[in-house]
């Protein structure tokens, strides 16, 4: 607009119009619409809100905590308006500046184009197709890596798998802690156990105190000290070189891998024989073994011991390995590599509980069945998140979804905003030189010709576009 407007200012400037008049109109019809389009912007994020929010996974922390926060409005209102005296005030100056004698030479040539205007343009339409491919690949790379995470193994068959969550109650007092003992949960987990698989069309049914990339902690027992990740002793390794030894605990049941169908390497499974008071047994996956044993040693046989976080505690013993299965991708289809350590569900206390069932039929259909078997062995318990394992994963990959989709979403608007500039570029750029083609046309230029000059000059102006946000990616 700027340079299609030096010769009004070139004429106003012969009438007397000074230069900063003419600096301080263009500023403020630059200023009004960054403004406007400032307003416009901010009225849309208020009313797509509730929209967009629909679309973030439900597990996004804090997610009731968005809203609208006017300071942030007010900050883009202010980067808007900055944009327009920024953008406004060098196309003012050149063209207050603007050689009088010379911009009504230029404005006089049949053209009616200006060659200097012409270049700035196109490096302007060029640098925005630029960046919108930047975007469009970054949107690209996002989705691709979603796809290769649809594609790993993570170790197990979700398939045809329903789980439900459980919380055995803590109170304050130990005396009224109903399971604060072995003697206490052993009986509860095997009741459970017993009626979650007579549940008309579940195959089989096993309990852990962590679900595959469930993002749910194991609170195995403050009794033993035990978190998520715990330190390790490895026996006939010195203590120093144990320093840095840790592996994540996960309490199962003995079917607990027959339901979820993970393979064994090597050894055995549970059996209902690893109980408390028994051989304290652990299964590890390959990653553990691997990193702590393989090749030079077969981890069957050895034993360990899980260090705890309040310091030295006889009670803990060694504990014997029995068994290598599997990796299993528990922390994210993204995560790989990480210790495992699968101990008896009835050599650790714990509180949190994961039913886990194998079936043909889906989760709606068995809720209330799982419900009605879990509060029957104790109607005060609460019982959350019946889904199938298929859900699981998928909620597990929801943020990164959701991220590949905003992102892919933003550079589709790039895309657009670029298609809508290098339109209205081509449109000025007729307009301004209708003569030309009139002149063309009386001299028998035919319609293809005048249409194929401007297509041309278009698809020229996306290829350099293009090949520049490819470079510029690539590097």
């Amino acid at each position: 607009r700027a340079y299609g407007r030096q010769q009004e200012m070139a004429v106003r400037a012969a009438m007397g119009a000074s230069e900063g008049r003419m600096i301080r109109q263009m500023l403020t019809e630059s200023l009004l619409l960054a403004f406007i389009g400032g307003i416009a912007g901010l009225t849309t994020a208020v009313i797509t809100l509730k929209a967009v929010l629909r679309f973030v996974p439900a597990n996004l922390p804090r997610l009731g905590e968005v809203n609208i926060d006017w300071r942030v409005l007010g900050f883009a209102l202010l980067i808007s308006l900055a944009t327009g005296l920024l953008f406004g005030l060098a196309p003012a100056i050149h063209s207050s500046k603007a050689g009088l004698a010379s911009t009504m030479r230029e404005g006089s040539r049949a053209s009616g184009y200006s060659a200097k205007a012409g270049r700035m343009s196109d490096a302007l339409m060029v640098s925005q197709l630029a960046f919108a491919v930047v975007l469009m690949v970054g949107a690209g790379l996002l989705l691709e890596t979603l796809r290769d995470l649809l594609r790993q193994n993570p170790g197990f068959n979700p398939s045809q798998v329903v789980t439900a969550n459980i919380y055995l109650p803590n109170p304050n007092n130990p005396q009224l802690d109903p399971y604060h003992t072995f003697a206490q949960q052993i009986p509860f987990n095997r009741e459970l156990l017993r009626r979650a698989n007579a549940i008309p069309g579940v195959e089989l049914a096993a309990i852990t105190s962590n679900l595959p990339a469930a993002d749910t902690i194991n609170s195995d027992s403050a009794a033993y000290g035990a978190t998520n990740h715990n330190s390790l002793a490895i026996e006939d390794r010195p203590t120093e070189s144990s320093g840095d030894l840790s592996a994540e605990i996960i309490r199962i049941s003995p079917d607990y891998f027959s339901v979820i169908q993970t393979p064994l390497v090597e050894g055995r499974f549970f059996t209902e024989a690893d109980e408390n008071g028994k051989l304290p047994v652990v299964i590890i996956d390959e990653a553990t073994a691997r990193r702590y044993w393989w090749p030079d040693h077969d981890p069957v046989g050895r034993r360990l011991r899980i260090r705890l976080r309040f310091g030295q505690n006889p009670v803990n013993p060694w504990s014997t390995v029995v068994g290598v299965v599997k990796n299993i991708k528990h922390d994210g289809l993204d995560v790989d590599g990480v210790p495992h350590l699968y101990v008896p569900l009835n050599q650790f206390v714990g509180r949190t509980l994961s039913l886990a069932l194998r079936t043909s039929l889906p989760a709606s259909a068995l809720e209330a069945q799982i419900r009605g078997a879990i509060q029957s062995v104790d109607p005060g318990l609460p019982v959350f998140n019946v889904t199938s394992m298929d859900e699981v994963l998928d909620a597990s990959l929801a943020s990164r979804r959701f991220s590949a989709n905003l992102v892919g979403g933003f550079a589709g608007l790039a895309v657009l905003l670029a298609s809508i500039g290098i339109y209205g570029l081509l449109a000025y750029i007729v307009g301004q030189r209708s003569r030309e083609i009139g002149i063309r046309m009386a001299l028998g230029a035919r319609r293809k010709d005048i249409l194929s000059m401007f297509l041309r000059k278009g698809v020229a102006l996306a290829g350099v576009g293009i090949v520049a946000g490819l470079v510029f990616s690539a590097s």
